[in-house]
């Protein structure tokens, strides 16, 4: 199918760096609220195709950014993917683009929305803290205090990582869209900008009143998640929607 053969193109043409952007994004776009494509685009070594790409083409921010946009749809309810993303050195490639990309806010919105994936969806904060990602967050909000949607990304990510539970569902997702807004108690000192906090507040309220009008109906599911995500504006497959036709980039 069209998924084979998109990852076999990513394989093969390691050298030029807009066939694998497209091919990226592709797999992007096929990945993209659909459980069933993600499920496939594992079982054909998507994730080793990704993790190629990156290796080719590390100075490459088009290929970094979609490499992972890619990962963070993947990632998405996708219960199987943790044992190829530790094997094929994913982690690395990621945390490594951070480094790289630090001055491009598209890379860095991508990279962490890539990393929370991971985190919510595979249960792989440990992996990623012991990177030393953590330093690295802390220098992006400091960097991008005064943009709402690099910070909060930022502070979402962090959030997560020094969470200790799988959190799924409309309270979890509630609580930390809170902790990562306001700041835990022992980060009263971390002022967060106003710009981002009030952008953010309104998002959080419209989350806070859909929590109270469906309390009853409250299930810890995964399936849960996207919904309450999206209407915080911070899922992961918020970023990456595709435009219609196969080979246009998906925006931001």
């Amino acid at each position: 199918g069209s998924i084979k053969l998109v990852i076999e193109a990513i394989q093969e043409n390691t050298e030029h760096e807009e066939i694998l952007t497209k091919g990226l994004i592709a797999i992007t776009n096929f990945a993209f609220n659909n459980n069933l494509n993600r499920i496939i685009c594992k079982k054909l070594g998507a994730i080793s195709a990704i993790v190629t790409a990156m290796r080719a083409h590390p100075d490459s921010g088009k290929v970094q950014k979609q490499a992972c946009r890619a990962v963070s749809n993947i990632a998405v309810n996708n219960v199987d993917l943790k044992s190829e993303v530790l094997s094929s050195g994913l982690i690395e490639c990621i945390v490594g683009v951070l480094h790289n990309h630090m001055a491009d806010m598209n890379v860095v919105v991508a990279v962490l929305s890539a990393l929370y994936s991971l985190c919510v969806f595979h249960g792989l904060r440990k992996e990623i803290d012991e990177t030393g990602v953590e330093n690295v967050i802390t220098d992006l909000k400091s960097r991008y205090n005064s943009d709402t949607l690099v910070y909060s990304r930022a502070a979402l990510t962090e959030a997560e990582l020094k969470s200790d539970e799988n959190c799924f569902g409309f309270i979890g997702n509630w609580r930390r869209i809170s902790d990562a807004m306001m700041g835990s108690e022992d980060e009263k000192n971390d002022t967060i900008p106003q710009q981002a906090k009030s952008a953010l507040s309104e998002k959080a309220k419209s989350v806070k009143s859909r929590l109270s009008n469906r309390s009853d109906s409250i299930k810890p599911m995964k399936v849960k998640v996207k919904e309450a995500d999206l209407e915080a504006g911070i899922s992961p497959d918020i970023g990456f929607t595709p435009k219609s036709g196969m080979g246009d980039e998906a925006i931001l």
